[in-house]
């Protein structure tokens, strides 16, 4: 298991559920980030889908400067993936987060031109 500057998990070899049963030291309430990264999208009319899943699982598909995002809030982590055109969907995230601070500072890099504000 590795970190890189950003805070993001990196996982070298095995699966990220096996990381996650063992440690829960992961963020408070999804729900609240989920709601965070909404507001943020709705306020500055940022094209997004969302589909929930009995998991509790959401998916927030997000299209933003000819990008296409996908952010996984599962029920103990954040994934964040970055889908290109030419690549096929993986539902394992590019990154996984695991704090709110780490979260708003994912979206600072992605929606680099947009300010972000508390809500």
């Amino acid at each position: 298991m590795k970190f890189n500057q950003m805070g993001v998990l990196i996982f070298l070899y095995g699966e990220p559920e096996r990381f996650f049963k063992k440690n829960r030291k992961l963020m408070k309430n999804l729900l609240e980030m989920f709601d965070y990264a909404v507001c943020f999208l709705n306020k500055n009319n940022i094209k997004h889908e969302y589909t929930r899943f009995p998991s509790n699982a959401i998916i927030l598909d997000v299209w933003y400067r000819d990008k296409f995002y996908v952010f996984h809030f599962d029920t103990s982590l954040i994934g964040i993936s970055e889908v290109a055109e030419n690549v096929t969907f993986d539902s394992r995230p590019d990154k996984i987060v695991m704090n709110e601070d780490i979260f708003k500072e994912n979206l600072k890099i992605i929606f680099f031109d947009v300010q972000l504000d508390e809500y």
